[in-house]
């Protein structure tokens, strides 16, 4: 009787022990959602899109080094294409490279994941309708899957957001 009650002890303490989650080393990404306000910045007025995407990298390394002086980066690691529909056809418009903050590895866990917003400033008298496809790279230079925004009219969303606020 007490050795199958030592067994059973041993056996829930195991299996009360928590296990760490384990992921891919190739980083994944997942689009969350695209918000747009107006901007009336020196330039004059811009339209300011702000992409909103998820990521996980199983091996937690995320963003170079090189790039945590914010004067002076060097590695891209987001990757942003534009397409605008002219004349009812997708084409590209712009390409846009981003980098993300220096994460050290294994700190905490040895998996790192965490929302990242990305804002992409348009002149407003640019196309209106696009969509976005991007993608991201990690320190061992893994290419993450390519995820696309739906397509987006910016004078909708604009619109859509003016009418949330609330004037006193």
């Amino acid at each position: 009787m007490k050795r199958l009650l030592y067994i059973l002890s041993i056996v829930f303490l195991f299996s009360g022990c928590e296990k760490e989650e384990s992921y891919s080393a190739i980083p994944e990404i997942e689009y969350i959602d695209f918000s747009a306000s107006y901007d009336n910045g020196p330039l004059g007025n811009n339209i300011v899109g702000t992409l909103t995407f998820s990521f996980i990298d199983g091996d937690g390394n995320i963003g170079f080094n090189e790039n945590t002086n914010p004067e002076t980066p060097t590695i891209y690691d987001v990757f942003i294409y534009e397409y605008v529909k002219v004349n009812g056809e997708f084409v590209l418009n712009d390409t846009t490279n981003y980098w993300m903050p220096y994460f050290e590895e294994g700190i905490y866990r040895t998996f790192l994941k965490g929302t990242i917003d990305i804002e992409l400033t348009r002149i407003i008298s640019s196309e209106d309708t696009a969509r976005y496809e991007f993608y991201i790279q990690d320190r061992a230079y893994n290419i993450s899957n390519t995820e696309t925004t739906p397509i987006i009219i910016y004078s909708e969303l604009v619109q859509q957001k003016a009418t949330h606020f609330v004037f006193l």
